[in-house]
């Protein structure tokens, strides 16, 4: 596999890690919370619904932006590599 591959892979599975690592945390904290100190478990899971949401958003959003940063600098190094020769 090329290199550009694996460093996808890479990426995209260190992302997935850090959701499932939230998903846990969330759950376990929420467990917590609703067996000793609140009963109102919906309100819990709709705070942490919200933050997983933003995790996955940011995720995506910032998984474009290098790529178009990638993108933009391998133009950048054809175009001046055409100008050398």
């Amino acid at each position: 596999m090329s290199r550009t591959v694996l460093n996808r892979i890479y990426a995209i599975s260190l992302r997935v890690l850090c959701v499932l690592v939230l998903l846990i945390q969330s759950s376990l904290l929420n467990y917590y919370l609703i067996k000793y100190i609140d009963t109102l478990w919906f309100l819990w899971t709709v705070f942490d619904t919200a933050v997983t949401a933003l995790f996955v958003a940011s995720f995506v959003l910032s998984y474009r932006s290098v790529q178009l940063t990638v993108l933009f600098y391998s133009i950048c190094t054809i175009s001046t590599q055409r100008r050398l020769f």
